[in-house]
């Protein structure tokens, strides 16, 4: 399929096309062969100019070395992905790194570089009506609350949760991994 992409010259076809592919090499266990291709990708999109293309496969590239225990490659791809989506103005993909970023500061007994990345974000949440983000950065600001041996802040923060799930209906999905 690249070499069709390729030989027609679409080059946005080349890179979905790496881009799908590096994604199938990930789902099935091979992540050297999966950042290859993402490596591939992102060159292609940042010729293409495709910010939004580029963060999300830095995105996936970090999300390949999260199981491989290099959580500190992993940071650094998802704070050049939050710089991207915060600069697209993707409040809810920023949201969802935000959390990813926190867990790891969790991960790595740093609760308190978890609350203040989670306190930059909040505010600017709970503008939107992007509910599942707000509940995700206020759970998360509750763990690392709960890390800092501070329990009763921790619940101050889940109270509004419950509010929030009572106001908006279900809450379709939230990403605690």
């Amino acid at each position: 399929a690249v070499l069709v992409q390729r030989k027609m010259q679409n080059r946005k076809g080349e890179a979905k096309t790496v881009m799908d592919m590096a994604e199938i090499y990930q789902s099935i266990g091979q992540p050297e062969q999966a950042l290859k291709l993402n490596e591939e990708a992102l060159i292609l999109s940042s010729e293409l100019g495709s910010q939004d293309n580029e963060a999300t496969i830095i995105m996936r590239m970090a999300e390949i070395y999260l199981p491989l225990d290099q959580s500190q490659q992993a940071l650094r791809l998802y704070l050049d992905a939050l710089s991207l989506y915060r600069a697209l103005g993707k409040q809810d993909l920023e949201a969802t790194l935000i959390t990813k970023i926190a867990l790891i500061y969790l991960d790595e007994n740093l609760p308190d570089r978890a609350l203040q990345l989670c306190e930059e974000a909040l505010p600017a949440l709970q503008k939107t009506s992007y509910y599942e983000g707000e509940v995700t950065i206020l759970m998360t600001m509750g763990m690392a609350y709960e890390k800092l041996a501070q329990p009763l802040r921790a619940l101050e923060l889940y109270k509004p949760i419950l509010s929030i799930i009572d106001q908006t209906g279900t809450l379709k999905h939230t990403d605690f991994k």
